[in-house]
């Protein structure tokens, strides 16, 4: 089976941090399907015309049984107005929360795509429930389907060992943010909350328009995506405070990793953080839950470490996951010319048995 993945956010030597949970699932794939991948290496409006390009002339000319764009518009477009082969498209977070309400020519956009897609995934409940009253998706269409987290990469690693490798200090106390730098994400947050914690240590992973400059923050840039099991690893808390999100694997990472998360009540947040278990979650945009939260988390004593790992393991794990996805583009070449990808499931379930 040959697959086409069309999407606007994947790493690139100079953004190796961009859409890596797409790069982690493409690799989950590739051992059971035939891939091709194209991407927006640029992030500018302007970088839509090579991109373009290259996804028409491919679509045009080379051979594939389905085309799978992730992000809702700049690559499922293209692949609605040819109109060739199946069309599978996932919806992250944005593309489905925030962009057709504030654009009205991508909310016509947006229906076109949820119409004309053979099967769409939404990875959470609410991004579902966004799709269907907001953009008229047909619901029996769409498959609930999170990324998924790689278990292994992401699991509990001696805190001080990897403070040893990373070169901090093994006695702080370090709040670790990893994302973009910008108020949807809620740094303005962070840095309020980092004001009234002067004796913590607020880490940042990632570029963006919002920086500052205080003695307990400590702005590292883009690091290499093997790198940040470590990160997380020597971190107390990790902390998204987004005003809106999808499914955030940053949090699953974490999690799978034993560490306690702070994040924002929206998107799928409430579906992964047990309340007073694996972690606390605020208000989104309330500065000062923020603050409450870090400084109750650094005197916690109930963090259910065993539990925060084991609902990553059971429920977004990539392999797991990937099994899944590999059916549900069985179930699209079925409708559509009685192929199945039945071989390729099978064959991974053989190499995982052994």
């Amino acid at each position: 089976m040959k697959l086409t993945i069309l999407t606007n956010i994947y790493p690139t030597s100079k953004h190796p941090d961009s859409g890596t949970y797409v790069s982690d699932q493409v690799r989950s794939l590739t051992p059971f399907v035939e891939t091709k991948v194209i991407n927006k290496s640029q992030r500018s409006a302007i970088g839509f015309v090579p991109f373009g390009l290259k996804t028409l002339w491919n679509l045009l000319t080379e051979k594939h049984d389905i085309v799978h764009a992730h992000y809702g518009f700049h690559s499922a477009i293209l692949a609605v107005l040819l109109g060739r082969k199946p069309l599978v498209v996932t919806f992250h977070g944005s593309d489905a929360l925030i962009e057709p309400k504030r654009n009205r020519l991508y909310r016509l956009f947006q229906k076109r795509v949820v119409a004309s897609a053979s099967r769409i995934i939404a990875v959470s409940d609410h991004i579902k429930q966004e799709l269907v009253h907001n953009l008229g998706a047909d619901s029996r269409k769409i498959c609930v389907l999170p990324c998924g987290v790689d278990t292994e990469r992401f699991r509990f690693r001696s805190k001080g060992e990897a403070r040893k490798r990373l070169g901090l200090r093994d006695d702080m106390k370090l709040a670790l943010f990893i994302g973009r730098l910008s108020r949807a994400k809620g740094v303005d947050l962070i840095k309020k909350a980092s004001e009234r914690l002067p004796d913590l240590n607020f880490y940042f992973i990632g570029t963006g328009p919002i920086k500052w400059h205080a003695p307990n923050c400590e702005f590292v840039g883009t690091v290499d995506h093997e790198s940040i099991p470590q990160w997380i690893n020597s971190a107390d808390v990790l902390t998204l405070p987004s005003r809106s999100e999808g499914t955030p694997v940053t949090v699953l990472e974490a999690l799978a990793s034993e560490v306690p998360v702070i994040c924002s009540d929206v998107g799928a947040c409430s579906e992964i953080v047990l309340e007073n278990r694996t972690g606390r979650l605020i208000p989104p945009g309330d500065a000062e839950a923020l603050s409450g939260a870090i400084k109750y988390v650094f005197s916690w004593n109930a963090f259910d470490s065993k539990t925060a790992r084991q609902m990553v393991v059971e429920k977004y794990d990539l392999n797991v996951l990937s099994e899944k996805l590999l059916r549900l583009y069985e179930e699209v070449l079925e409708t559509k010319n009685g192929r199945t990808l039945q071989a390729s499931v099978a064959e991974m379930n053989r190499k995982r048995s052994f």
